[in-house]
């Protein structure tokens, strides 16, 4: 039922007006009638009515300034001017208010009810259009949910649906910067029997509370509540540590004063791409029943240094040192004698593996410095960086370190004019790389045809464009990795890739391993 509020100085005038509006219109509640603006701005405010009918000659305030304030809190509210004067400057102020129609004292019965009806019909119409919109919203957002749990589902059976998470990421109407997942893990109570666990209400509880702060999706699982939630923009990786902290101290406040409840929340480290999101799920978990008490946990990879000694960064430094010294030999006898004291078995190699990515960075870097062009970017001198990945002993990692070293060392280009060409071509992609850079205006740096420049470096190289593109931003990828001072989204922008997502695809095809991963490793 609408409401319909008159304003009117006299009182025999509103008398008339209840009564002709609960004949024409029961559907219609009649507020009091207030006589002057002030009373009006009040009750309006106090009872919100739908409709207003505002007489424009009152005492105290008159009805366009009472009006006038009402517009700076109410914009929905409809309005009909009643009034003895027709002039045009009342007309003209009235249409500034947004007012619905004008009518002229005396009323005549049929204009009037002609008037109130539209308004009426005006009205039903916005809130049509109101609820279908809002039930609209409503069951896209259920769509959205089901999305994201099935997402969720399929994490937690270990088969991540690459589908499921690129139709929620959609749904969420903005940029992907990755997100972090939380598991949570009620602390046994004493007084079970008298205070049992309704899991599914709490986890709409905890969903309706994060969502408040930042878009989430929450799973129920063998009593344990897992959410992935993606953080707002002003939230980089170094202050989400803080910004997590803060809703978790929300949410175990909640819980305990609400349900009687303590709970451990444990949260994994960012992760960019959905085929992190099982690592994530793992992390979340270490993290979740890494303690008995109360409290919000945050995954900490202290321990993968420990199981393998040296930090692969202090190693890489050793090692460079080196061979800037005593040459590749000397390099080479200093690995060796790594490998042969290695302990290396089936459930640390994959560590090792990424203890060889992390101390090799920086002597294939320095190496390649002094290597020409053609013999940097050609197929022949490339590193085969996802056959470490196949290495599984001690024997073949250490075959495959000496192979990269081996290569690195050769030397030697071809001479002539086509030289000079792919020189220059690729001079201006590594000037250019952060950049849309294109064949086009490669060739053209070059002084030679695009079709020209394509079958010098598919003859000299046995690489295409694209191919040394993505060498060129995969080389300052590592780079940067190596140092440690970028936050992931930072590495991507720096080597050229706007698309974080697309940037981890390339990134794990090129080393066979996530970046995310080596970063960990290497923090």
């Amino acid at each position: 039922m609408y409401r319909i509020i008159i304003a009117d100085d006299e009182a025999i005038e509103c008398r008339a007006l209840e009564l002709m509006i609960q004949r024409e219109f029961p559907e219609l509640e009649v507020l009091p009638s207030v006589y002057n603006g002030a009373d009006l701005i009040a009750a309006v405010q106090e009872f919100e009515p739908d409709i207003a009918i505002v007489d424009i000659n009152m005492p105290k305030m008159n009805g366009l300034d009472a009006l006038e304030l009402i517009r700076t809190r109410n914009s929905r509210l409809k309005i009909i001017i009643s009034s003895a004067y027709s002039e045009f400057e009342y007309a003209k102020k009235a249409m500034k208010l947004n007012v619905s129609d004008y009518i002229v004292k005396p009323l005549e019965k049929e204009s009037f009810v002609e008037t109130l009806g539209k308004v009426l019909a005006a009205l039903q119409g916005e809130q049509k259009l109101v609820y279908e919109q809002e039930s609209k919203e409503r069951y896209l957002d259920e769509i959205n949910s089901v999305v994201g749990r099935e997402f969720l589902s399929s994490l937690l059976l270990g088969e991540p649906d690459e589908k499921s998470f690129q139709i929620y990421q959609q749904s969420l109407h903005r940029s992907f910067r990755g997100g972090v997942l939380m598991a949570v893990r009620l602390l046994s109570d004493a007084d079970l029997w008298r205070n049992p666990i309704d899991y599914s209400a709490l986890m709409k509880l905890l969903e309706e509370e994060i969502g408040k702060y930042c878009c989430c999706v929450g799973k129920l699982y063998k009593e344990e509540l897992y959410f992935l939630i993606f953080p707002e923009e002003f939230v980089a990786e170094q202050n989400l540590v803080k910004w997590l902290s803060d809703i978790a101290a929300i949410l175990l406040s909640l819980v305990k004063k609400q349900e009687g409840h303590e709970m451990v929340l444990g949260v994994s480290t960012w992760k960019y791409d959905y085929e992190e999101m099982g690592t994530g799920l793992a992390e979340c978990r270490i993290a979740a029943r890494s303690s008995t008490k109360a409290g919000v946990f945050f995954y900490k990879d202290s321990e993968k240094r420990q199981e393998t000694g040296t930090s692969a960064r202090e190693l890489g430094q050793q090692y460079l040192k080196s061979l800037k010294k005593g040459g590749i030999e000397r390099c080479k006898e200093e690995i060796r004698a790594l490998f042969s004291e290695a302990v290396i078995t089936e459930e640390n190699a994959n560590l090792w593996q990424l203890r060889i990515l992390g101390f090799m960075q920086p002597i294939c870097d320095y190496m390649e410095e002094s290597q020409g062009y053609l013999r940097r970017y050609s197929r022949k001198g490339k590193l085969d960086f996802p056959a470490l990945c196949g290495c599984a002993d001690k024997d073949s990692m250490q075959e495959w370190v000496m192979e990269v070293l081996e290569r690195l060392s050769e030397r030697g280009a071809t001479e002539g004019k086509s030289r000079e060409y792919i020189e220059r071509a690729i001079l201006h992609m590594e000037r250019h790389y952060r950049e849309d850079v294109s064949m086009e205006e490669t060739a053209e740096a070059a002084g030679i045809s695009t079709f020209y420049l394509s079958r010098l470096l598919k003859q000299e190289l046995s690489q295409t464009f694209v191919e040394i593109l993505t060498d060129i931003r995969m080389k300052k990828a590592l780079g940067l990795l190596w140092k440690g001072n970028y936050t992931v989204r930072e590495i991507a922008e720096q080597s050229g890739y706007g698309n974080i997502t697309y940037f981890y695809k390339v990134f794990k095809k090129y080393t066979g391993r996530n970046i995310g991963e080596i970063r960990e490793y290497l923090s």
